[in-house]
């Protein structure tokens, strides 16, 4: 086998995100340098360090000196769009038993169907980019990008232009840290499927409605034994008659799904949101009755437990604005 990246940088890198546990990471590298099944080649970058006892070009120090457990601080801010993937179930679970859920749709929608697959590329998140697109009048894609601390929105936001349905598998591509979305792509939805989609949503929403409204949530998350700053931020979908929609356009929606519109909802000081899932117009009414019990529960998940509590800033602006998070924001670096 033939092993890229296995140096220091990369060590560097991976042990510097916040939460990450430096024994897990430590096995992953060692299974990755034992994989070949008669020589394994390790091939040389620029950043790698001759050693006289190294595995790969990571000296064996690295492994076996691994730095005390520490509390992450958290300099970067959370996305609403994906903080809850890959958490604890318990703590998930927590967190929308705190939710208020009513089903608004009667369960007799009609499927809106696509070709899912481009090959092995499964399209259904790019529609639920080119749904939006398509139907606000203010449509953006630049703002789903200006928020996103990934290195690959910074690498792709250059290439957003006028084209709905290229610009949707850019952002899923951003979303997903998938590149084939952005470079492997060749087929489009027809014209049909957007005319439904396009109906669909005008069944609930006008096309000039607020869109792509932005949202923030600044404060401190809180342990036993210390704190650090935490912020949150996201766009949500649009905002209508004093209620938040997250579209989805997905197989079933998820836990995750519903506490993505459950923060956005005490993010911008809203009582009221709906989940809507246009692919089968299912539709959910969610409320946050006790916002702060909901704060607490949110951060001992997205922390996975290092933190216990959520305090707001005390200068909180208006909810639903940004605060200075712009600057910055794409040269900040996660620390332990």
């Amino acid at each position: 086998s033939v092993v890229f990246d296995y140096d220091e940088a990369m060590w560097d890198i991976r042990s510097g995100f916040p939460d990450a546990d430096t024994t897990v990471l430590r096995n992953i590298f060692l299974v990755a340098a034992s994989r070949g099944k008669h020589e394994v080649v390790f091939v040389k970058s620029e950043h790698a360090r001759k050693q006289p006892k190294s595995i790969g070009f990571i000296p064996v120090q690295r492994f076996t000196q691994l730095l005390a457990d520490q509390r992450p601080v958290y300099e970067k801010p959370f996305l609403a769009s994906d903080c809850f993937d890959f958490k604890y179930a318990e703590n998930i679970q927590a967190c929308v038993d705190l939710l208020d859920r009513r089903r608004l749709d009667d369960g007799a929608g009609e499927e809106i169907k696509i070709d899912r697959a481009d090959g092995l590329i499964d399209l259904s998140p790019v529609v639920g980019h080119y749904q939006e697109a398509v139907f606000f009048d203010a449509y953006n894609p630049a703002l789903e990008v200006l928020l996103n601390p990934k290195q690959i929105a910074k690498q792709l936001r250059s290439k957003l232009d006028d084209d709905p349905w290229r610009n949707s598998l850019l952002l899923t591509a951003v979303d997903t840290d998938q590149m084939r979305y952005a470079e492997q792509v060749t087929r489009r939805v027809s014209d049909e499927v957007r005319d439904e989609l396009t109906q669909r949503l005008a069944t609930q929403l006008p096309r000039d409605c607020a869109a792509q409204v932005q949202m923030s949530l600044s404060g401190v998350a809180v342990a036993a034994q210390g704190a650090t700053p935490i912020n949150f931020v996201g766009v949500a979908d649009a905002v209508h008659d004093g209620q938040v929609f997250e579209l989805k356009f997905v197989t079933e929606l998820d836990h995750p799904m519903f506490l993505q519109l459950a923060l956005y909802l005490v993010m911008g000081g809203h009582k009221n949101g709906v989940l809507w899932n246009t692919r089968t117009d299912e539709r959910w009414a969610v409320q946050v009755p006790d916002p702060e019990r909901f704060m607490h529960a949110v951060i001992l998940c997205v922390t996975k437990q290092r933190y216990r509590a959520f305090q707001r800033a005390p200068h909180q602006e208006q909810p639903g604005r940004p605060r200075g998070i712009f600057s910055g924001l794409f040269s900040r670096s996660p620390q332990d």
